[in-house]
């Protein structure tokens, strides 16, 4: 089965390193898990572009990766499935397929609780090149830079948790 993972340029060194094995997928307004999320799109849906709006390094949709799967995989969870597994509240699960204004994620998304090493990549495609980047050229790629900071001195970029709990320091105070 393949699925597309999108993500920022930027991420791809960390990515090509370890595996793909971050996302922040909310369990609540204020929490989640970190998982990666995946899609049987090979276009972003409207929802996930409007929603990032990053552009450059910030764009989320910015790269593309297809991975193949086994759907037997204990390790992947369609996305309907999400809410029992993790006792999502319905109505919260309600206005995060509600984000997502092209298609049902309900059917074309998954999360992966997990690594998926990148032996599992059949494909890496940069949308701002139009252009599938050569496996060869994988390797090198993975000791580029990995970190926003690193790029940009002084961005901070937060996961969903982080900022959740930065959200309620500030209410805190």
């Amino acid at each position: 089965m393949r699925l597309y993972h999108y993500t920022r340029r930027v991420t791809l060194p960390n990515i090509l390193r370890e595996g793909l094995n971050r996302g922040d997928v909310p369990l609540d307004p204020t929490t989640g898990i970190n998982a990666p999320c995946l899609t049987c799109r090979d276009t972003p849906p409207l929802g996930q572009v409007l929603y990032t709006g990053g552009v450059g390094v910030f764009d989320k949709t910015g790269v593309r990766i297809a991975i193949e799967l086994d759907p037997a995989d204990p390790a992947l969870l369609r996305w309907k499935y999400f809410p029992d597994r993790f006792k999502v509240d319905r109505r919260f699960f309600r206005v995060l397929n509600s984000a997502c204004r092209e298609g049902n994620p309900v059917y074309d998304w998954y999360i992966y609780l997990g690594t998926l090493p990148p032996t599992s990549f059949v494909e890496i495609y940069d949308r701002f090149t139009l252009q599938s980047i050569p496996p060869v050229l994988w390797p090198s790629i993975a000791l580029e830079p990995h970190s926003v900071d690193q790029i940009l001195p002084g961005v901070t970029v937060l996961s969903f948790a982080d900022a959740a709990a930065d959200l309620k320091g500030r209410r805190a105070a």
